[in-house]
C-alpha cells in the first residue's frame, strides 16, 4: 500500500478526519489565488477567485471579487446568487435580500433562488455551534455531528455554503452515502463555478465501486484546472488504488499515466491487470484495499472482516493495523484503536507520521469520551480532572478549557468557571460558546451588567444564535421564579420564541400549560418538537418525559425508541426502562379481571430496583385501579424493602404517590423519614415543602367533608402562616368558608388568586360557587364564559357552567354541560394513587386565631379523633379511581333525575285518635303520580290520590248523642261514617317559585278546590323571605276533611277549607338556620262557623355532627297561633278541627341523616311543652233557633249541655319519624315514612310506602 494511498484513507475516513488538516502540499499550492492566463475572460478571472476566496474562507476578499464582477456585468448570475449567500453567511440580511432581489428581477427561472432563500430562513450560523458540530466530525461521531448541523439549519437543507462540508460529513455515517451524493449533486448543479464543491462531489463518487469510475472521469478533468489540480491528481491517483486490478481498469490506469507518466505505482498495476498475478501478499494487499474502500463508504463491518482478514495472513502488517484501528475509531472503541494504531506505528516506524493524527485523536478521543461520561451521570468535578488531563498534553486544548469551564459552572464552582472561560477568551477573543458561557456564570454570581456586555459582544461576533440561547436561559430562570403562572407563561414564550429548537424550554412551557388545563395547547408545543424528519435525540427525551409526566407511557416508550441506543443518555435509558415497566403494569391491570393474579405480579415488580422511584408509583396506581389498598400499602413497603437504603428522590416520589391516593399519613411519615436523611437538594427540598402542603389541604378537605371546619382550619393555619400565598392552600381556606355558609370571604379569597392567575382552574371554580350562593348568578356565568373561553376542552369549566345552569333551574343545561364534561374527562383521564403511614399533628393555632372554632372544644381534643387522618387513626384510607368522573356520574344521576320522567305508585295509612263517629279518623290513600321537567325547567308533577276515610260508629248514649249533628233532639244514629273519592292535584315548581291545583276527593260530601302558590326569593346572602298564599283542606276529621249528613235534619255540612297566607323569614348563618314568621287564615265550610286564625313561629337548628354522608342536627321550634272561635266539635255548625283560642309550644327537635351509596334513611324526634286554651263554645253556633231550642230543653233536662266548656290544658308535646329511600336499580327507587306525632287534643299516627320508576330523559332534551 503505497504512502499516498494512506494518507488519503486519513483524509477522508479516519474518524478523527472528517474535517482533517490540509496536507502540507495541498497548503502550499492553495496559499494564493490561481494564476489566471492573461487571455482569460476576466469576468470568469474574477468569479475564480471568489471561489477561490470563499473555499478559503475569506468571505471578505470573496465579496470584493464579487464586487469586481458586479462592476462590469451588474446583472450576473453567478456573481449575484453568490453575492447573496455570502452575505447571508455574514448576517448581512439587507445586502443579502438586494442580492437575491436582483438575481429574482434579472434571472427569474434561475435554480438557486430556492436555496438563497432557504440561506436567508436558516440565518446566520452560530459558529461557535459549527465548531461543536465539527469537534464531533473530527472525533467519529458522525451522527451526533449531523444532528448538530440540522439544529444549525432547523430541520432543512443545508444552505449552500455549508453544503459541502455537511454532505462530506453525512456521507460518513451509516446509510447517509446516497443522501450525501444526491445533496453534492444538487448543490453543483445549482453552482457549477464551485470547484470545491465538484471536487468533493468526484471524491464522494469515488467511494462506491458502481460510481468510481464517474468520480475519476470528474477527477480528471478538475486535475486539468489550475485552482484544483493539485488536489484533484491527489484524489484521482487515490481512487486508483481502490480499483480492482483487472482489465477493466486498464484504460483509468492509461489515462492517469498519460497524465502522469513517471508514477511507478499505477505503472506496475497496469502492468499487474494486463497481466494478474496473485501472492499471499498480493491477497493481503487486496483486503487493506477492499477494506479501505469499504471505510470510505461507511460499510465499518466489511472494513473491519477485510483488515482482520488481512492480518490472519499477516499479523505485523502495519497498514492493516492502522487500518483496523481507524475501524475501532469509527465504533468508539478509542481504547482498542489507539492499541492498534501504535502497533501500526511500531510496526512501520517509517509511516509512523501517517497514523499519529488518528493516534492523537484516539488519546483524546478516549480522554473525551470519559468526561462525557462522567459529566452525563452528573460528576461533573471527575469529569473537570479528566479535561486537565487533557490541557496538561499541550497543544490546541481550548477545546478542553472550554469543556472544563462548562464542567465547573454545572458543579457549582462559578469562581473556577470563570477563569476557565476568561483563558478560553484569551486565546479567542470571539468565541461565541465562550462569551455565552462566561455570561450566564457572572448572571449566577449576580453581575448582570457584564453579562448584557458580554451576549452584545457575542451577537457583534456572528454569535447571535447563542447570545439568543443564553438570553431565553434567563428568560427561563425569571419565569421558575415568577409569582404566577401566567406571567411565567409569558416568559417561557418569549423564551421559545428566541429559541424554538430548545426542547427543555418547550417542556417547561408545556407543564406549565398543562398544569393550566391547556392541555391541547401543551401537546401542540411538544409535538413541534418531534414532527421534524429527524428531531435531536433531546428533543425525543424531552418529548418521551412529557408524555409519562401525562401518563402516555406508551407514547414515551416510542419517542425513546426513535433514538438509537448508542446516542441515548443515562436519563432517556432510565426513562425507556421506565415506560416500558409502566406498560407491563398497566397489562397486568387490564388482564386483572381474567387471570385474577394481578396481586403478586404487581408484588413482584414491586421487589424490582427502582432508583427513581417512578416504578413504585406506578404500582400504587395500579392498585388504586383495581381498588386494592391493602395491595397498595404491600407494594410500597415491599419497594423500600428491596431498595435498601432509598434515596431522598426515591422516598419523595413515594410520597407523592401516597398523597395522591388520598393516604395521607403514609405520605406524613415518608416525608419524617426524607427529613432524617440530612441534606438535600434545594429541588428536593422545594418538593418537600410542596408535599407538606399538600398534606395539610387534604386533611384540612376530609375534615371539612365532616362538617369540621374548626378542626380543618387547625390543620390547615400552620402551613398557610409558611406559605401565605400558595394557591392549593388558600383554595383549601376558601372551602372552609363556603361549607361555614360564608360565601363573601371565600370569593374574597378565590377572586385575589385569579387576579394573579386568571388560569386556575380550581380559584375560579371557587368563586363560581361563592357567586351562586351569593345569588349573583350573572356575575357566576360571567366567570364561566371568561374560563371557557381560555380552557375549552377543560371538563371542570363544564362542571362550573352546569353548576349556573343548576342554579338557574335549567335543568337540561345541567344534564348537557355534565355529559360534556365526562366526555372530556374520559379523554384526559389519569389515575394514580399510593399507601399509608401516621402524620404526626402540627401544633394548631389557638381558639382565639381560628375563625372556624367555638370555645367548647380544645383543638387537641378535636385533632385526635380526626378518622384516620391524624395521629391515631387506623392507617389508610379507600382508594378511588377517578374521584372527578365519579362525581360527574354522581351529578350526571342527579341531573337525569330531575330532567327524567316518573311514574310513583304509593300507598298510605293515616290514624287519628278519638272517640268513634266523631274526631277518630282513619284513613287509606294511593297515590299514583306522574312528573316531567317541561324543557328542562322546574318540575310539573300531576297526582290521582285515590282516598278512603272512616271514623266507626257513633256510640248509641246520651252524651254520644249530644256531640253530633242534632242528635240531641232525637233521630236515628248514623252508620259506620265513611267517605271515598280520589284527589286530583298539578303542581308545578321552578326555582323559588312554586304553585299547585287541584280537589279535594272528588265523591267526597263536600269537594273543594284547592291550591296555593310560594315564592321563595333570596334577598341577601343567607337572606331568604318564604311567602303563601293558600287555600288548603282541613283533614283533622271525616267532619272537616270530607263532610257529612246531620241525621237529624238531613243537612250537610263540613268540608272545612283554611283561606290565607303567610311569610317566613329565613336566615342562614355558617351551619346554622334561622327562621321567624308569621300568617292570617280564615276558615269557611259548608254549614259551618266561618273562623279565623293568626300565627307567629319561630326557631332554628345546628348540625351538632356532620360529615360527607351523616348529620345530626338539633334545634329549638317555638310555636304559637290562635283561633278565633273554639269549633273543635261535631254538632251542626262546628267544624271539627283542633282551634284553641290560645296556643304556644316550645320543642326540641333532633334529627339523624345518612346517606349510603344508594340508601339514605333519616330518624328523628321531638320533645317539648304545650300551652293551650279553649274557650266555651255554643252547641249550634250558626243557627240560633236550634240553640234557643236546646236551651229549652235543658231547662226540663239538666243532662242536656248547651255550651262546650272552656278548658286549658300545659303538658308535652312531640313526635317521632323515620323515612328511608333505596335505589334498587338506576330507575327504580323504592321509600318508606312512618309517623307519629302528639299535640293539643289529639295524637296522629301515619305510614307511607311507595315504588317509583324514572324514565330515561327524553332526547330532544339532552341533545337540545
Amino acid at each position: 500500500m503505497s504512502r499516498l494511498l494512506l494518507g488519503a484513507a486519513l483524509a477522508f475516513g479516519s474518524s478523527a478526519a472528517a474535517f482533517a488538516q490540509t496536507p502540507p502540499q495541498a497548503v502550499v499550492a492553495t496559499a494564493q489565488p490561481p494564476a489566471q492566463s492573461a487571455s482569460r475572460n476576466p469576468l470568469a478571472v474574477l468569479m475564480d477567485q471568489a471561489n477561490y476566496w470563499r473555499q478559503q474562507g475569506r468571505n471578505d476578499l470573496a465579496l470584493a471579487a464579487l464586487h469586481r464582477t458586479l462592476l462590469l456585468d451588474p446583472g450576473n448570475a453567478d456573481a449575484l446568487a453568490l453575492s447573496a449567500e455570502l452575505n447571508a453567511d455574514r448576517g448581512e440580511r439587507a445586502a443579502a435580500d438586494q442580492d437575491l432581489a436582483k438575481l429574482r428581477a434579472a434571472h427569474p427561472d434561475d435554480p438557486r433562488l430556492a436555496a438563497i432563500a432557504q440561506t436567508l430562513r436558516v440565518g446566520p450560523l452560530d459558529q461557535a455551534a459549527v465548531a461543536q458540530a465539527r469537534d464531533l466530525a473530527r472525533q467519529g461521531h458522525a451522527a451526533e455531528a449531523i444532528d448538530r448541523y440540522r439544529a444549525l439549519f432547523h430541520g432543512t437543507a443545508p444552505p449552500d455554503s455549508m453544503a459541502v462540508e455537511y454532505y462530506q460529513v453525512l456521507a460518513g455515517t451509516e446509510n447517509g452515502w446516497d443522501a450525501a451524493r444526491n445533496g453534492l449533486a444538487q448543490a453543483v448543479a445549482r453552482n457549477p463555478q464551485d470547484t470545491r464543491g465538484q471536487l468533493a462531489y468526484a471524491q464522494l463518487l469515488t467511494y462506491r465501486p458502481a460510481t468510481r469510475a464517474d468520480g475519476i472521469g470528474r477527477l480528471a478533468i478538475l486535475a486539468r484546472n489550475p485552482a484544483t489540480a493539485d488536489n484533484a491528481s491527489a484524489t484521482w491517483r487515490q481512487a486508483l488504488d481502490w480499483l480492482p486490478t483487472d482489465a477493466a481498469s486498464v484504460p483509468l490506469y492509461e489515462a492517469y499515466l498519460a497524465a502522469h507518466p513517471n508514477d511507478p505505482g499505477i505503472t506496475q498495476k497496469l502492468a499487474d491487470a494486463r497481466n494478474p498475478r496473485r501472492t499471499p501478499a498480493d491477497e493481503a494487499g487486496l483486503d487493506r484495499q477492499h477494506g479501505f474502500a469499504a471505510l470510505q463508504a461507511n460499510r465499518v463491518s466489511d472494513a473491519e472482516a477485510a483488515f482482520e482478514a488481512a492480518l490472519k495472513i499477516n499479523g505485523e502488517d502495519a497498514d492493516a493495523l492502522g487500518g483496523l484501528g481507524l475501524v475501532r475509531q469509527r465504533q468508539g472503541k478509542d481504547a482498542e484503536a489507539r492499541d492498534l494504531l501504535e502497533r501500526a506505528v511500531a510496526a512501520a516506524p517509517d509511516k509512523a507520521t501517517q497514523w499519529q493524527a488518528a493516534l492523537n485523536g484516539a488519546t483524546i478521543g478516549t480522554a473525551y469520551a470519559s468526561a462525557r461520561a462522567l459529566a452525563r451521570s452528573g460528576q461533573y468535578a471527575q469529569a473537570a480532572e479528566q479535561l486537565r488531563t487533557i490541557i496538561a498534553h499541550g497543544g490546541d486544548v481550548t477545546g478542553a478549557q472550554a469543556m472544563l469551564a462548562e464542567m465547573q459552572a454545572k458543579g457549582g464552582d462559578l469562581a473556577g468557571a470563570e477563569a476557565s472561560y476568561r483563558a478560553v477568551l484569551a486565546h479567542q477573543p470571539d468565541n461565541g460558546a465562550a462569551l455565552v458561557g462566561l455570561a450566564n456564570v457572572l448572571t449566577r454570581r449576580g453581575r448582570d451588567a457584564e453579562a448584557q456586555t458580554l451576549l452584545a459582544r457575542a451577537e457583534a461576533t456572528g454569535h447571535g444564535q447563542a447570545a439568543g440561547q443564553a438570553r431565553a436561559q434567563q428568560l427561563r430562570v425569571q419565569a421558575q421564579g415568577a409569582a404566577d403562572p401566567q406571567t411565567a407563561i409569558a416568559l417561557l414564550r418569549r423564551a421559545s420564541s428566541e429559541v424554538p429548537s430548545d426542547p427543555w424550554i418547550r417542556l417547561d412551557l408545556a407543564r406549565l400549560l398543562a398544569r393550566q388545563g391547556q392541555g391541547a395547547e401543551a401537546q401542540q408545543v411538544m409535538a413541534a418538537l418531534t414532527e421534524q424528519p429527524r428531531p435531536a435525540p433531546e428533543a425525543l427525551h424531552a418529548a418521551a418525559l412529557f408524555a409519562m409526566e401525562t401518563n402516555h407511557p406508551s407514547e414515551a416508550a416510542a419517542l425513546a425508541e426513535r433514538v438509537p441506543p448508542g446516542s441515548r443518555s443515562a436519563d432517556m435509558t432510565r426513562l425507556l426502562a421506565d415506560a416500558r415497566f409502566d406498560g407491563e403494569v398497566r397489562r397486568i391491570v387490564a388482564d386483572a379481571a381474567i387471570s385474577g393474579d394481578a396481586r403478586p405480579r404487581l408484588l413482584a415488580l414491586a421487589a424490582t430496583p427502582d432508583p427513581t422511584g417512578a416504578r413504585g408509583a406506578a404500582i400504587v396506581r395500579a392498585f388504586a385501579k383495581l381498588n386494592d389498598p391493602a395491595g397498595a400499602r404491600q407494594a410500597i413497603a415491599v419497594a423500600l424493602a428491596s431498595n435498601r437504603n432509598p434515596t431522598p428522590s426515591v422516598r419523595i416520589a413515594y410520597a407523592g404517590a401516597l398523597l395522591a391516593a388520598g393516604q395521607v399519613g403514609d405520605a406524613g411519615k415518608l416525608i419524617a423519614s426524607v427529613d432524617l436523611q440530612g441534606s438535600l437538594t434545594p429541588e428536593q427540598r422545594t418538593a418537600v415543602a410542596g408535599l407538606r402542603d399538600g398534606i395539610a389541604v387534604q386533611t384540612s378537605d376530609r375534615l371539612n367533608q365532616d362538617g369540621r371546619t374548626a378542626d380543618a382550619y387547625d390543620q390547615l393555619a400552620p402551613a398557610l402562616r409558611q406559605s401565605p400565598d400558595d394557591p392549593d392552600l388558600n383554595l383549601a381556606l376558601a372551602r372552609l368558608y363556603q361549607t361555614a355558609r360564608d360565601p363573601r370571604q371565600a370569593l374574597d379569597i378565590a377572586e385575589a388568586l385569579l387576579r394573579r392567575d386568571p388560569g386556575n382552574l380550581e380559584a375560579r371554580r371557587a368563586a363560581v360557587s361563592a357567586r351562586i350562593e351569593m345569588g349573583n348568578l350573572d356575575e357566576a356565568a360571567l366567570l364561566v364564559s371568561d374560563g371557557r373561553t381560555a380552557s375549552p376542552d377543560d371538563p371542570r369549566m363544564w362542571l362550573m357552567a352546569a353548576d349556573v345552569a343548576r342554579a338557574r333551574g335549567d335543568n337540561g343545561e345541567v344534564l348537557r354541560d355534565l355529559r360534556t364534561a365526562q366526555t372530556l374527562r374520559r379523554e384526559q383521564i389519569a389515575g394514580d394513587t399510593a399507601p399509608t403511614v401516621a402524620l404526626a399533628a402540627a401544633p394548631g393555632p389557638a381558639p382565639s386565631d381560628n375563625p372556624f372554632r367555638g370555645d367548647s372544644t380544645p383543638p387537641a381534643m378535636q385533632v385526635a379523633d380526626a378518622g384516620g387522618i391524624l395521629p391515631g387513626a387506623p392507617a389508610g384510607s379507600a382508594l378511588t379511581r377517578d374521584p372527578m368522573s365519579r362525581d360527574i356520574a354522581r351529578d350526571i344521576a342527579a341531573a337525569e333525575g330531575a330532567v327524567a320522567p316518573y311514574l310513583s305508585l304509593g300507598a298510605g295509612y293515616r290514624n287519628r285518635s278519638g272517640s268513634t263517629g266523631l274526631d277518630a279518623l282513619n284513613e287509606a290513600t294511593a297515590p299514583l303520580e306522574g312528573s316531567m321537567s317541561p324543557g328542562g325547567y322546574g318540575r310539573l308533577t300531576v297526582t290521582a290520590t285515590p282516598t278512603s276515610l272512616t271514623n266507626g260508629q257513633l256510640q248509641d248514649s246520651t252524651a254520644a248523642r249530644q256531640q253530633f249533628g242534632t242528635l240531641v233532639f232525637g233521630g236515628p244514629l248514623p252508620g259506620s261514617q265513611q267517605a271515598t273519592g280520589v284527589a286530583l292535584s298539578a303542581a308545578y315548581k321552578y326555582r323559588w317559585i312554586a304553585a299547585d291545583i287541584g280537589t279535594t276527593p272528588i265523591g267526597f260530601r263536600v269537594q273543594n278546590i284547592v291550591g296555593g302558590v310560594e315564592v321563595s326569593p333570596e334577598l341577601a346572602d343567607g337572606v331568604r323571605l318564604r311567602s303563601r298564599l293558600e287555600r288548603r283542606a282541613v283533614t283533622d276529621s271525616l267532619l272537616s276533611y270530607a263532610g257529612t249528613v246531620d241525621p237529624g235534619t238531613g243537612q250537610t255540612f263540613g268540608g272545612v277549607v283554611r283561606e290565607g297566607g303567610n311569610s317566613q323569614l329565613e336566615l342562614t348563618a355558617g351551619l346554622a338556620n334561622f327562621y321567624a314568621g308569621g300568617g292570617y287564615s280564615q276558615f269557611t265550610g259548608h254549614s259551618v262557623e266561618n273562623n279565623s286564625e293568626a300565627s307567629f313561629g319561630a326557631g332554628g337548628s345546628y348540625p351538632i355532627y356532620r360529615n360527607k354522608t351523616d348529620e345530626l342536627r338539633a334545634g329549638l321550634d317555638l310555636v304559637s297561633f290562635t283561633y278565633a272561635k273554639n269549633l273543635d266539635h261535631f254538632t251542626l255548625g262546628h267544624g271539627g278541627y283542633f282551634s284553641p283560642q290560645t296556643y304556644f309550644a316550645g320543642l326540641i327537635p333532633l334529627s339523624f341523616t345518612q346517606t349510603r351509596d344508594d340508601l339514605t334513611w333519616s330518624v328523628g324526634g321531638s320533645l317539648g311543652v304545650q300551652s293551650y286554651t279553649e274557650k266555651s263554645s255554643p252547641v249550634f253556633p250558626t243557627n240560633g233557633a236550634l240553640q234557643a231550642r236546646l236551651d229549652a230543653l235543658a231547662a226540663t233536662n239538666p243532662t242536656i249541655v248547651t255550651s262546650y266548656p272552656s278548658t286549658s290544658q300545659t303538658g308535652m308535646v312531640g313526635g317521632a319519624h323515620g323515612s328511608i329511600e333505596y335505589q334498587a336499580t338506576p330507575s327504580l327507587r323504592f321509600g318508606g315514612l312512618l309517623r307519629y306525632d302528639r299535640a293539643g287534643n289529639w295524637s296522629e299516627t301515619a305510614a307511607t310506602v311507595f315504588a317509583r320508576y324514572i324514565f330515561d330523559p327524553p332526547e330532544a332534551l339532552v341533545l337540545k
